[in-house]
């Protein structure tokens, strides 16, 4: 009885001192540097892209996550330790789940940035708990969350033709966990990531892939299942077809240069046109001058 009366003391005192809010994943608090932050267009925000991902993919368990939002670098680095210092948003999926991200005013792209991480952090969030326990790789919780955030562009495209070229893409047995690969690789990990989630996608759905992969509870047997694909046979498409596919966006990133060398090419173009029509006016001078001098040898005779 006495844990019942101090399980209600706590619940009561922790709903006093924080704010709560409702949403299709549970209730929510915000935080910003660390004290409680009241904003009706974050908390819209949220609600909505919980509601959306439930709607598109199917229902979870309801329960608390926060959000921590920070507006300074240092204790943005300082608020946990799973930061290795090149995120901007981290999910950490333990109870309650967390969301730790930089806020607008340090984003490299302001606002619009910090709701793509934002919606990616939730992301991640929604198949926590829609996986429920089941050992994902980091590829696919990446590029699922690549997915919905819309993430995958031009410059990331271009990042892995780049590196097909170079030879120096990345295998997906280090992609299975790529926290531990070198900061200097890990843009070609998410970039390779996005690339093979939308292969996934070429077979199902997402919610047919999540569908299975709960059903098997096993992410191997759950894709081979709704692929009919061994998992080893997808590994050799991703590592050969599908980046392939990608090798000629190197041509994207050439051809921005043209911009800048246009103006010389078109001064060099004028020096040669002008240099050549001299010399072509001057043998047509010469000409006229030797057909004068025959005329005028011609008349004297």
């Amino acid at each position: 009885m006495n844990r019942v009366i101090r399980y209600i003391y706590l619940f009561i005192i922790s709903s006093l001192s924080s704010q709560m809010y409702d949403s299709d994943f549970g209730t929510f608090s915000i935080y910003m540097n660390e004290n409680i932050y009241v904003n009706k267009e974050l908390t819209k925000s949220i609600r909505e892209m919980t509601e959306d991902l439930v709607n598109k993919f199917g229902e979870v368990d309801q329960d608390h996550f926060n959000v921590y939002i920070y507006d300074n670098n240092k204790q943005f680095q300082q608020s946990c330790s799973y930061i290795k210092g090149w995120e901007a948003g981290l999910a950490i999926n333990k109870s309650p789940q967390t969301i730790i991200i930089k806020g607008p005013q340090i984003q490299s792209y302001g606002i619009s940035q910090f709701i793509k991480v934002l919606e990616h952090e939730l992301s991640h969030i929604y198949l926590f708990r829609r996986a429920d326990g089941i050992r994902l790789p980091d590829w696919f919780e990446e590029g699922f969350a690549m997915h919905i955030a819309n993430e995958f562009t031009m410059n990331k495209k271009i990042l892995i033709s780049e590196s097909f070229w170079k030879g120096s893409t990345i295998e997906e047995s280090q992609l299975k966990s790529f926290r531990n690969v070198s900061r200097s690789k890990i843009p070609l990990c998410y970039a390779q990531s996005a690339a093979f989630f939308r292969y996934i996608l070429s077979f199902k759905s997402v919610k047919e892939i999540l569908d299975s992969i709960s059903l098997y509870n096993n992410f191997y047997r759950g894709l081979e299942s709704v692929t009919q694909i061994k998992y080893s046979d997808i590994v050799l498409n991703l590592e050969s077809s599908v980046l392939a596919s990608y090798k000629w966006y190197i041509l994207i990133r050439f051809s921005k240069y043209i911009f800048y060398i246009t103006p010389f090419i078109l001064v060099m173009g004028y020096i040669v046109t002008r240099r050549r029509n001299k010399k072509i006016l001057n043998t047509w001078e010469l000409e006229e001058l030797i057909d004068d001098t025959d005329w005028e040898s011609h008349a004297e005779s």
